[in-house]
């Protein structure tokens, strides 16, 4: 990757935890702290990569070759987001997030810092990932416009703080997933639905449009 500093694409720390309004934990995976700006080094990325004049790249951030960063996008410092990647306008990443090869984030989409997104993920447009979250290892799909087994619901997904999901798990629009969740591999999780915190939905449980379920509740575990 090329070490090159482009003075367009730096962006301040501050300036993006006022925007997610999210805690910044102590370290990274890379020895690279948002906290601390002794470890930050210049914005690198790959062969092939395009990052659009008015995007907002945090210092010691990583961009993988073949990426496409939109218009007015922000990425806090110490992000690592991998090859073939697609950060659509508007959206904003926060600091020490970790985006897989071949994901694709919609439009106006939000997510918190120090959350991960597995390869080959779908984020649609307007949706709110939490703080420390972790989106399996690969193929999640997060959003309407997404292969929607409801398509007259329409509305952008919440997925709280420290939420994990697994493989292969399909949320629909205007789910609403609360803090702390943890979804098995292969999960649905329809349309309009809501999961309160703290609940656990083991794997290949389903989720019909509109179903509600209580904070700390279980489905689909024996």
């Amino acid at each position: 990757m090329n070490n090159i500093r482009i003075k367009t694409l730096q962006v301040t720390v501050p300036l993006l935890a006022a925007v997610l309004g999210t805690n910044i934990a102590s370290a990274s995976t890379r020895g690279c702290d948002p906290n601390d700006s002794t470890t930050w080094g210049p914005v690198t990325w790959g062969a092939g990569t395009t990052i659009s004049d008015s995007a907002l790249i945090g210092a010691g951030t990583t961009i993988g070759a073949n990426a496409k960063i939109a218009p007015n996008v922000k990425i806090g410092a110490c992000a690592t987001i991998g090859n073939n990647v697609s950060v659509s306008e508007n959206t904003v990443v926060g600091n020490a997030v970790s985006i897989g090869d071949e994901a694709r984030l919609g439009d106006t989409s939000r997510v918190g810092d120090w959350t991960k997104i597995g390869p080959s993920s779908v984020i649609g447009p307007k949706a709110v990932i939490g703080s420390h979250a972790q989106l399996g290892k690969n193929h999640v799909w997060v959003g309407h416009n997404i292969a929607n087994p409801a398509p007259n619901v329409t509305g952008p997904v919440s997925v709280g703080k420290g939420v994990i999901l697994g493989d292969g798990t399909y949320i629909g629009a205007n789910a609403d997933i609360g803090d702390r969740v943890k979804a098995g591999d292969h999960v649905v999780i329809g349309a309009g639905a809501t999961i309160g915190s703290n609940g656990a939905l083991c794997d290949n449980a389903k989720i019909r449009d509109g179903m509600s379920i209580a904070g700390g509740g279980r489905l689909g575990c024996d």
